[in-house]
C-alpha cells in the first residue's frame, strides 16, 4: 500500500495498493512501483523540514520530532564513522585517499575523519555542508575522477539501485573504491496472505483513521518485534528497496565492478566494499 503521506506529498493523490516484490535468489525485497524524478523530487524537497515533519506527523503519529532527532543523532555520530573506517580497511582500502565524495551524504559528516585531500558531498537535498567538505552538483561531480565514493543509506530510496550504483561507478577513477551501506530492516511474514488480507487492505484504503491504527500496529510489529502481524502490511514509503547481504552484493557484482567485501558492519547495517575493474 501507498502510504497517505507519499501519496499526496510525491503523488498528489490518494492511497492506494501496490505490492512488495521477493527475489527468492538474493532475498531483495521491493516494491512494485518506484517514484518518477518528478514525484521523487516533490517528495524530497524540504526533506524532513520543520512542516515535513509537521505534515507527515498528521499522517503518521509515530514520525515525532522527537524520533526525527534520534535519526538525525545517530546519522551524524561518531561510531557511524568509524564504522566506515572499520570496514574499509577490512577490506584493503588504501590508508589514505586523494579525493572522496559522499553521494547522498546531507552535510558531508560521515566522510568528515577520512584521511584524504579533498572531501566533497553530493546530496538532492539543500543541507549545508560543514566545514572542510566542499559542495558539488549534478554538473561538477564528474569534473573529477573520485578515488573513494561514498554512498550510505541512500540505495534503499533508489527506484532503480542498478542505475545509481553504475552513476557512482562512471564517476570513479581507475581503480577508485565504492562503499555501499544500506539498513538492515528484514522481518518474518505473518500476514496470512490471501484474498481475505487482499479483501482487507482494499477497505482499507478510503479509511483514514482506522489505516492509520493499522500502520501503526503493523510497523511497530515489524521494527520492534522483527514480524509483520497477521493482516499487517508495510506502507510505500521513502524506503523503496529492502536489502539483505547477498542482494547487495549482487547488485555490485551486476553493476560491473569487482566486490571486495560485504557484511554487517559495527553499527550493525549492511555494507559493500568494491573497487573499479580496469579492463
Amino acid at each position: 500500500m501507498i502510504s497517505p503521506f507519499l501519496a499526496k506529498r510525491a503523488m498528489c493523490k490518494e492511497p492506494e495498493l501496490t505490492r512488495i516484490v521477493f527475489c527468492q535468489s538474493c532475498g531483495l525485497r521491493f516494491f512494485d512501483r518506484g517514484l518518477s524524478e518528478t514525484e521523487a523530487s516533490r517528495y524530497y524537497q524540504d526533506y524532513r523540514s520543520t512542516a515535513y515533519c509537521f505534515e507527515r506527523n498528521r499522517e503518521e503519529p509515530f514520525y515525532t520530532r522527537r524520533a526525527h532527532r534520534q535519526i538525525a543523532s545517530w546519522l551524524a555520530s561518531a561510531p557511524r564513522r568509524a564504522a566506515l573506517a572499520a570496514a574499509l580497511a577490512a577490506n584493503g582500502a588504501p590508508a589514505h585517499f586523494d579525493a572522496v565524495l559522499d553521494f547522498g551524504g546531507g552535510d558531508g559528516t560521515l566522510i568528515s575523519e577520512l584521511p584524504c585531500f579533498e572531501r566533497a558531498v553530493f546530496d538532492f537535498s539543500d543541507a549545508a555542508p560543514i566545514e572542510g567538505i566542499v559542495r558539488v552538483n549534478e554538473g561538477s561531480r564528474g569534473l573529477r575522477p573520485w578515488n573513494l565514493i561514498v554512498c550510505a543509506q541512500t540505495l534503499e530510496h533508489a527506484s532503480s539501485p542498478r542505475a545509481l550504483v553504475m552513476t557512482m561507478a562512471g564517476l570513479l577513477a581507475p581503480e577508485g573504491w565504492l562503499y555501499l551501506e544500506v539498513p538492515d530492516e528484514m522481518w518474518s511474514n505473518r500476514t496470512l496472505a490471501g484474498s481475505t488480507r487482499d479483501r482487507w487492505l482494499k477497505w482499507l484504503v478510503g479509511r483514514r483513521r482506522i489505516l492509520m491504527a493499522a500502520d501503526t500496529l503493523s510497523t511497530a510489529c515489524r521494527i520492534v518485534l522483527g514480524f509483520l502481524p497477521p493482516f499487517g502490511f508495510i506502507p510505500m514509503r521513502e524506503h523503496l528497496q529492502y536489502f539483505t547481504e547477498q542482494a547487495l552484493s549482487a547488485l555490485v557484482r551486476r553493476s560491473g565492478l569487482q566486490l571486495a567485501g560485504c557484511g554487517r558492519n559495527a553499527v550493525g547495517q549492511i555494507y559493500a566494499v568494491a573497487t573499479k575493474v580496469i579492463l
